[in-house]
């Protein structure tokens, strides 16, 4: 998202996803909102949601491919505050496991930290990106030489509440016990961090980074998968919903087998 207002000019990747939605919905609905002028990036600008976000006068939607350098930069260029995130693709995870999952994240993590100081340098690049990338985005960042070690701060945020209805988190509902069950590739003990409703939470960690310039830790709790359980079914008894909920810990074969 790009804003250009007495110099302010912020940048958010996928607008759309919930994560990118909620940064433009903190700045929007603050109460200098027209300081802001947004550069919203989507990879789908005729979808509902981008279509909704270019008719405010303070966002300028704009169509991104993060797996091409010059896409991200030319959607880079000026911005004087960037939100850029990554995500788990499900899809790579069930059919090529956690590995290979990683892999494409971190490559998509490089293009943006790589393509962001192409943007400060207007374009020219200032090295071969072809490298081998694993963790690299990271390296990258760190190496002074770069130039993105002190503007830049990581965001790692753990589980939302949100992930627990979709795959390949979403419980197993065993209609004939009435019981939700819960099972993943992990002890019962495991400390999970949990980012709880990342619809609100990101924009206002998002928000506060940019105000603090320091590093933010974006997690309400560390719950264990017993913990979460319980946190889960306290929720659908508020929601009258009459269905117990347990944990089962099982093997990464059997887990993705299930999912």
């Amino acid at each position: 998202m790009k804003c250009s207002y007495e110099n302010i000019s912020h940048c958010s990747c996928r607008c759309s996803w919930i994560q990118g939605a909620s940064v433009v919905s903190v700045y929007l609905s603050s109460q200098n909102a027209t300081q802001h002028h947004i550069r919203a990036l989507t990879s789908n600008p005729l979808s509902d949601a981008a279509v909704k976000l270019a008719s405010n006068r303070n966002v300028t939607v704009m169509r991104v491919d993060l797996n091409s350098f010059d896409s991200i930069v030319s959607a880079f260029q000026d911005a004087t505050f960037i939100f850029a995130n990554t995500v788990v693709h499900t899809e790579t995870f069930l059919n090529e496991g956690a590995k290979e999952t990683q892999l494409l994240e971190e490559r998509q993590a490089f293009g943006l930290v790589y393509s962001s100081r192409c943007a400060e340098r207007h374009g020219r690049k200032i090295r071969d990106p072809a490298h081998p990338i694993q963790n690299s985005s990271r390296k990258f960042l760190l190496d002074v030489k770069n130039g993105l070690a002190q503007k830049t701060t990581y965001l790692y945020v753990g589980l939302y509440g949100s992930n627990i209805g979709r795959d390949p988190y979403r419980p197993i509902y065993v209609k004939g016990d009435k019981r939700y069950i819960i099972t993943w590739p992990c002890s019962s003990n495991a400390n999970v961090p949990y980012g709880d409703d990342k619809a609100v939470n990101i924009g206002l960690i998002v928000k506060a980074i940019k105000n603090s310039r320091k590093s933010v830790l974006g997690i309400s709790e560390y719950l264990t998968s017993t913990s979460l359980t319980s946190k889960i079914s306290r929720i659908l008894k508020e929601k009258d919903y009459s269905a117990d909920v347990a944990f089962v810990e099982t093997t990464f074969d059997s887990y993705r087998d299930q999912v």
